[in-house]
């Protein structure tokens, strides 16, 4: 996500919104690790879903989706 921000003369700090979809609730804790970690207190508006779709690729499977909105001014 930084890679693409970045060819659009973005950065972390121009997110206004984050979706997360995670396979397990119980790795919110780890998500907000990298939130604190990324966006340093100047959080964005976010939602987080734990979902079933996640568990088609089994084991190995897809554990977490994020989906961004960054605003330009």
């Amino acid at each position: 996500m930084e890679n693409h921000l970045k060819q659009i003369g973005l950065t972390f700090e121009s997110i206004v919104k984050v979706d997360v979809l995670l396979r397990d609730a119980w790795n919110i804790p780890i998500m907000e690790n990298v939130f604190k970690e990324r966006f340093a207190g100047q959080y964005p508006e976010r939602k987080t879903i734990q979902t079933d779709f996640a568990h088609i690729g089994g084991p190995d499977g897809l554990h977490v989706q994020i989906d961004a909105i960054a605003y330009k001014k």
